[in-house]
């Protein structure tokens, strides 16, 4: 986990234009999760149906989490209210702002060798109370395995931790990378919005393509959870699928 300076490090932002990078497929997915997530159908997004926003996300649904995004819609210079209509619900989500995740912090796969090297090296820096030099503030670097994430097996002084949410997205583009079939519904979520717009085809010829790289022969993944990935085509199907099951929840809890 790396952040080459701490002054770089920031959340995300609708841009002032208020254009976002969305294609046609992407919004009409998005306007359909919208419409089930708009329980009461007054076009407009309340802080009960903004928390079932957050949880088909796979994030908290605190009062702190729906006023981080309230504040975080204010700052934008053409919204001088918090009102989540269809067309900024669109733009959050397609910006990431509506996600808990902060720009600037990567992950980066090194190789054994590589993490004995950076292990030697922090444990020393630690040790001398020496912080990581950096042009833009201190550089923050920690070294975590694959599979167990929330441990953090080193770190720089004064690193700060990688928010949940952006490390378990992280996370389950790793595991797809390691040609890893067993995803839970969530899971699957966090994976395709952070693979984002890319046609399913050239997802399907990346991860097949690694699999052949394995010395091992695979199983078969066509009957696997991760196939799920192979037929989101712009990377909010699995958003929708859980915004409509969100909505029968909450159908079934009014009667």
């Amino acid at each position: 986990e790396w952040a080459p300076g701490s002054k770089l490090v920031g959340k995300p932002s609708i841009s002032a234009s208020g254009s976002t990078a969305v294609s046609s497929a992407q919004k009409s997915q998005l306007k359909a999760a919208f419409k089930f997530f708009d329980a009461n159908g007054n076009s407009v997004l309340d802080d009960s149906e903004l928390k079932s926003v957050l949880r088909a996300m796979g994030m908290k649904s605190e009062e702190s989490d729906i006023l981080r995004i309230r504040n975080a819609l204010r700052s934008h210079p053409n919204q001088s209210q918090t009102r989540i209509d269809k067309e900024m619900f669109i733009k959050a989500v397609a910006s990431r702002t509506i996600e808990d995740v902060e720009t600037n912090r990567h992950l980066v796969v090194v190789s054994l060798k590589e993490a004995e090297t950076i292990h030697r090296i922090l444990h020393v820096t630690s040790a001398q109370g020496t912080e990581l030099p950096s042009w833009n503030g201190r550089a923050e670097l920690t070294l975590r395995h694959v599979y167990a994430m929330k441990i953090a097996l080193s770190s720089a002084l004064n690193s700060q931790k990688m928010l949940k949410y952006q490390l378990e997205s992280f996370q389950q583009c790793l595991r797809f990378m390691d040609c890893d079939a067993h995803f839970t519904r969530r899971d699957l979520t966090l994976l395709c919005m952070a693979l984002g717009d890319d046609d399913a085809k050239n997802k399907e010829k990346f991860y097949t393509t690694l699999l052949k790289c394995r010395r091992r022969s695979q199983a078969s993944w066509q009957d696997k959870p991760v196939a799920r990935v192979f037929t989101d085509a712009n990377g909010f199907e699995q958003l929708k699928t859980r915004a409509l099951i969100s909505r029968i929840v909450s159908g079934f809890r009014d009667m």
